[in-house]
């Protein structure tokens, strides 16, 4: 009890002190028993809206519910007794597969829809069904839309087609320049991979990667590079392109919901070196909303 007033009161000081518009809290699943957890994860949102909320500053929740720990959301969040004592609750909405977790199989990291014999829980779209189904008000729920891509290292005897899911995988892709994370590349990584009149002709590493779009807007973009004649290179990559992010907020809008949060900001082209554009990413998903 003690510390979690004293954990609000030092929120609200923050607030104050750097005139913040509010709190976003992002919530990891503790080991303690979800019973226990539950009652008191609903008291920390009531104390934070008693304390925080009256002053007109915004409440937001990171619920990270997805992956393997959907199970978890049911068990330590109680929706209903949480819901009205926040502003908005954010969605991380990707990072469904990832080589981190699933070293051995690549496939779409970040799905709008369910695909067929995948985890039903797995998509942009089942994780905003369960809130609205535990009564959250569609305009409190923001969809989280990455601005990167997750990345796979292709085994030497791969001669797939590059289709999902890719079980010919070893290991999580080599680090960008800029991410410097094994199996983690941002958009703009990305895009310099994609064909183009510089790399059109070069071997290896710098080989240009395949991009395969998505005519159905239900399951994202991918692209990838098959082994060289040594077996070595192979590289696929699921990600997030201007395209895939305005049908999210297409999605976003015609659900009536809260808005988008893009993660993040540093991850997309910043700079305007894909297309001339900067914020691409942020752009098109803004455009559709």
């Amino acid at each position: 009890m003690g510390g979690r007033i004293a954990f609000i009161n030092s929120a609200y000081s923050l607030i104050k002190t750097y005139d913040f518009d509010g709190i976003d809290l992002a919530w990891q699943f503790p080991p303690n028993k979800p019973k226990k957890i539950k009652g008191t994860f609903g008291s920390l949102w009531s104390g934070f809206k008693k304390t925080i909320g009256i002053t007109g500053n915004p409440i937001d929740e990171k619920a990270e519910e997805h992956k393997e720990e959907f199970t978890s959301l049911v068990l330590f969040f109680d929706v209903p007794a949480i819901i009205n004592n926040l502003d908005y609750v954010e969605l991380p909405s990707f990072d469904f597969q990832t080589p981190a977790r699933n070293p051995k199989e690549a496939d779409y990291s970040a799905p709008l829809y369910e695909l067929n014999e995948r985890i039903k829980e797995s998509n942009v779209n089942s994780q905003v069904l369960y809130w609205l189904a535990q009564h959250a008000p569609a305009s409190k729920l923001l969809v989280g839309i990455p601005a990167f891509g997750r990345t796979w290292k292709l085994e030497e005897d791969n001669t797939q087609t590059g289709v999902p899911p890719i079980l010919g995988v070893e290991e999580p892709g080599s680090e960008g320049i800029q991410t410097k994370t094994a199996g983690l590349l941002s958009y703009p990584e990305i895009c310099a991979k994609l064909p183009n009149p510089s790399n059109n002709n070069l071997k290896g590493e710098n080989a240009p990667l395949r991009k395969v779009g998505d005519p159905t807007k239900r399951f994202g973009t991918y692209a990838y590079r098959l082994p060289d004649s040594d077996g070595n290179f192979g590289m696929w990559v699921s990600y997030e392109d201007p395209d895939t992010a305005g049908n999210k907020a297409g999605y976003v809008r015609a659900k009536g919901l809260g808005g988008i949060s893009i993660h993040d900001l540093s991850l997309d082209d910043f700079r305007g070196t894909c297309s001339g554009d900067k914020y691409p990413i942020l752009r098109a998903a803004k455009y559709r909303l």
